[in-house]
């Protein structure tokens, strides 16, 4: 993983993971989709989004089952030139998908 500045960023290409990141804080995982201006791009949550419109199951009782939709598509829009980006390398997104995979079988990590 690499900190970069938003000029940089911007510069990388579509498809680049990352983290907004101040100084030992990173926020949610993203996944640039692309650059529209000097300042500003798209991006995907790779958290997701909930699907469609069952925001209102999240103020039931009991929390149902749900969907979360990887291809919602937000503009950043916040234009602030001094923002940093901790941007995952490819060694980094390999040893997240290997951990991901073990979940889906429930097996530690050795």
């Amino acid at each position: 993983m690499r900190i970069v500045n938003l000029k940089e960023f911007l510069t990388m290409p579509d498809g680049t993971i990352f983290c907004k990141f101040e100084p030992s804080v990173f926020d949610s995982m993203c996944i640039k989709i692309e650059s529209i201006s000097p300042v500003d791009f798209y991006y995907c949550s790779l958290i997701g989004e909930i699907a469609g419109s069952r925001y209102s199951a999240l103020e039931e009782p009991e929390y149902p089952s749900f969907s979360f939709d990887l291809n919602v598509v937000r503009r950043d829009g916040c234009f602030d030139e001094n923002q940093l980006f901790a941007v995952y390398e490819d060694s980094d997104i390999e040893n997240l998908i290997s951990t991901l995979q073990r979940s889906l079988t429930r097996k530690p990590a050795v």
